[in-house]
C-alpha cells in the first residue's frame, strides 16, 4: 500500500511536469496582455475585445486561439479552459498551419543578398501573422532563382550561407509571424516542360529544391502566382508534389476565376488560402463574387500600397477598403502587395499597415 502511494505521487508529479511544460510551449498563444502567462484576465480581455469594449495592451495576434481566423467568445472560453486545467494545448499550437489573418508580401527586402536584422526585426515586429517572400522562379533545370540569381540548385542551396537562419527566424524568437510562405512566379510554361520531361519524383531536382527550401527556411506554404500559361494540370501536379514534401499551397489569381476554381476543385483541402489580387488587372475584382468560387472558402482580398507612380493606399485608406471588404463580403483576412513599397514610398509602416487590416476587420 505505501509502495502504491508513493506511485501515485510520482505519477502526479510527472502529470504536473507534463502540464506545465505543455503551457510553458503554448504560452505565446493566448497571452493577449504580454504577461508571460496565460491567466483569467486573457480570457476577460478577449471576451472586452469581442463586444467592443476598450482594450489597453492588447496582442490580437495570439488571440484567436483556435485558429478560425475570428476572435471571438470561443477563444476566452479555450483559454479559461487552459486556465483551469481542462485542456494543455490550443489549436493554433497544433501541427496545423496557422490560417492567415493578416497577409504580407515581401519581395528584395528579403532577398538573399539582402535581408538586413533591422528589416527582419519590423516584419517580426509588425503584427502581420504571414510573410510570403516574392518570388521564387525556376528554370528549365528544375532549379531556382531569386530575380535572375541562382538560389537552389540540384538540391543545393547555393546562396549567401546565413540567409536560411535569417528567414527561419521570421517565426522564431519574438515575433508576429506565424506562418511563412513562398510566392512561385512565373513561367509556368517552363514548369509544364520540365514536368513532362522529368516528372515530380523526389530524384528530381524540382522536388529537391522544395525540399530543401522547406528544410532550411521552416516554409509553411507555396503561393501559386501563375499569370501566364493558366494551365490546371500544371498547378495541379506542382500541388500533388508539395503535399508529398509537407507544404500547404495558396492560390493567388487576379483573372481566369474557372482556372482556379479548377485548381482548387482537384487539390482540395491541400489548398487553404486564396490570396486574391484586388489592384492592377484585378482592380475590378468582386470579392463577393470570387467568395463564392471555392467551397466554404472566403477569399483574402489584397490592396497595393502606394507606390511609384503615387498611387495606391496609405494604411488610412486600406482600413477603409478593409472595413468595407468586411461589411460588404465577410472576409475574415486581408493582405498588403508589398513590404518594399512601404519602405521607400511613404503609405505608412508595416506595423501601420497591419493595424489598418485589424482595425477593418474587427
Amino acid at each position: 500500500m505505501e509502495n502504491f502511494k508513493h506511485y501515485k505521487i510520482v505519477m502526479i508529479f510527472i502529470v504536473l511536469i507534463i502540464c506545465v511544460t505543455t503551457r510553458m510551449n503554448a504560452q505565446e498563444w493566448g497571452d493577449v496582455n504580454n504577461s508571460a502567462t496565460i491567466d483569467i484576465v486573457d480570457a476577460l480581455l478577449i471576451a472586452q475585445y469581442y463586444v467592443d469594449l476598450p482594450v489597453d495592451n492588447f496582442n490580437s495576434t495570439v488571440a484567436d486561439v483556435d485558429c478560425n481566423g475570428t476572435i471571438n467568445i470561443i477563444d476566452a472560453l479555450l483559454i479559461a479552459q487552459f486556465y483551469v486545467g481542462l485542456i494543455f494545448d490550443f489549436p493554433c499550437t497544433q501541427t496545423e498551419v496557422p490560417l492567415p489573418v493578416s497577409l504580407l508580401y515581401v519581395m528584395h527586402y528579403l532577398a538573399p543578398d539582402a535581408s538586413t536584422a533591422d528589416t527582419l526585426r519590423d516584419i517580426k515586429g509588425s503584427g502581420f501573422d504571414t510573410c510570403i517572400i516574392f518570388s521564387i522562379d525556376g528554370n528549365s533545370e528544375g532549379n531556382f532563382t531569386f530575380f535572375g540569381n541562382p538560389f537552389f540548385t540540384d538540391g543545393n542551396y547555393v546562396g549567401p550561407a546565413d540567409w536560411p537562419e535569417k528567414i527561419r527566424s521570421l517565426k522564431t524568437g519574438t515575433t508576429s509571424i506565424k506562418r511563412l510562405a513562398f510566392c512561385l512566379a512565373g513561367p509556368y510554361g517552363t514548369y509544364k516542360t520540365y514536368m513532362d520531361h522529368y516528372g515530380t519524383g523526389p530524384e528530381t531536382a524540382w522536388y529537391r529544391n522544395f525540399a530543401r527550401l522547406k528544410e532550411l527556411t521552416g516554409a509553411d506554404a507555396i503561393d501559386f502566382n501563375d499569370e501566364n500559361l493558366y494551365d490546371v494540370n500544371t498547378m495541379v501536379r506542382i500541388g500533388l508534389m508539395l503535399d508529398t514534401i509537407g507544404y500547404k499551397v495558396s492560390l493567388c489569381p487576379y483573372n481566369n476565376s474557372n482556372v482556379w476554381r479548377n485548381v482548387y476543385s482537384q487539390l482540395g483541402d491541400i489548398v487553404d488560402s486564396i490570396n486574391l489580387q484586388c489592384y492592377d488587372g484585378g482592380a475590378y475584382n468582386n470579392v463577393g463574387t470570387w467568395n463564392t468560387y471555392f467551397g466554404g472558402l472566403k477569399v483574402t482580398p489584397l490592396f497595393w500600397t502606394k507606390h511609384g507612380d503615387g498611387t495606391g493606399d496609405t494604411y488610412l485608406t486600406a482600413e477603409t477598403k478593409v472595413r468595407n471588404w468586411k461589411n460588404s463580403y465577410g472576409i475574415i483576412s486581408a493582405g498588403a502587395w508589398q513590404y518594399s513599397d512601404m519602405r521607400d514610398y511613404n503609405g505608412g509602416t508595416a506595423a501601420q499597415f497591419n493595424t489598418a487590416i485589424r482595425n477593418g476587420l474587427h
